[in-house]
């Protein structure tokens, strides 16, 4: 599975905007993250924790978007909002450590030294 699917010069406007809105809620994530990984960092045993909230539309994106920024609780969106089942768990997936987390994704990143 790819993260993200970048368009190609053959691509439509759709599929264009699906990578757009996909870029900018990941910024938004790793901004989010960031913090929450340092946190974690240290000594050898450098770990790292995650939460999400998968939505359908680009529309509900960019609504519980403006409700984080506005203060809202994320774990009670991710409950509320989430097509995942860790939305159950307030979007929380779980700890990981370097090396658990396929190439190329944002959590493989996070616990990057």
């Amino acid at each position: 599975m790819q993260l993200l699917d970048i368009p190609t010069s053959d691509s439509g406007p759709a599929e264009i905007v699906r990578f757009v809105v996909k870029l900018v809620f990941l910024y938004f994530f790793v901004s989010r993250l960031k913090d929450s990984v340092l946190k974690f960092l240290g000594g050898s045993g450098i770990k790292a924790s995650a939460s999400h909230i998968l939505v359908s539309s680009e529309a509900q994106c960019q609504a519980l978007k403006r409700e984080l920024d506005a203060g809202a609780d994320f774990g009670e969106l991710a409950k509320k909002h989430s097509k995942c089942p860790s939305g159950k768990s307030g979007g929380h997936l779980g700890s990981f450590s370097p090396g658990s987390m396929v190439r190329n994704c944002v959590f493989h990143y996070a616990t990057e030294s």
